[in-house]
């Protein structure tokens, strides 16, 4: 008897985790995408700064470390928010939710604080 269940269990498992993987194919995704990456396509347009900064760090622009501004700079095309919003938003991106990394960038011989992912 449990040598049927467990069959039984195990084909159930392996076909919904096909249809899973169906799924995910079906949103552009790959089945081991990062959550992170799930939430946001599967949200539609980003509707906070976090999510337009990540959306951003997904599309490469953290490849090279960004001082505040040029994070401003680039998000403010598309949010309008005040520039101090960016730095607290970076911070807390970088601090409680490890979803940056920080570093350092020289800019006008000045060392800032920069953030790369």
């Amino acid at each position: 008897m449990k040598k049927n269940s467990q069959h039984e269990i195990e084909t159930k498992l392996k076909t919904a985790q096909r249809l899973i993987e169906e799924a995910l194919a079906n949103m552009g995704m790959a089945p081991r995408a990062p959550l992170a990456a799930v939430a946001h396509a599967t949200s539609g347009q980003p509707k906070t700064l976090g999510d337009h900064i990540l959306l951003l760090r997904d599309g490469g622009f953290f490849s090279q470390p960004k001082i505040e501004k040029e994070v401003y700079e680039k998000v403010h095309e598309t949010y309008y928010c005040e520039r101090k919003r960016i730095g607290v938003e970076l911070f807390r991106l970088y601090s409680k939710k490890h979803q940056l990394r920080k570093a350092s960038k020289v800019v006008d011989g000045k060392k800032l604080v920069a953030y790369v992912w």
